[in-house]
């Protein structure tokens, strides 16, 4: 099993942070912009963050069938 988890979206370093952080054998993912460069908002760190990718603008599903 692969667990995959976001490092949070408080702009911290922090590596004991929830839900990446809670165990050294996730998978913790920050988010980055149209410009690969860290997103403000995303969490950063040694111990939290493992890989980054595209995590603002992005289109996903709305509730009501619709997309934002």
């Amino acid at each position: 099993m692969i667990c995959v988890a976001s490092a949070g979206n408080d702009g911290e370093q922090n590596p004991s942070i929830f839900p990446a952080g809670y165990l050294s054998e996730v998978i913790g993912v920050a988010s980055t912009n149209n410009r690969d460069i860290r997103s403000t908002f995303s969490n950063y760190g040694s111990g939290l963050v493992d890989v980054a990718a595209p995590g603002e603008g992005d289109v996903a599903l709305y509730p009501g069938n619709n997309y934002a």
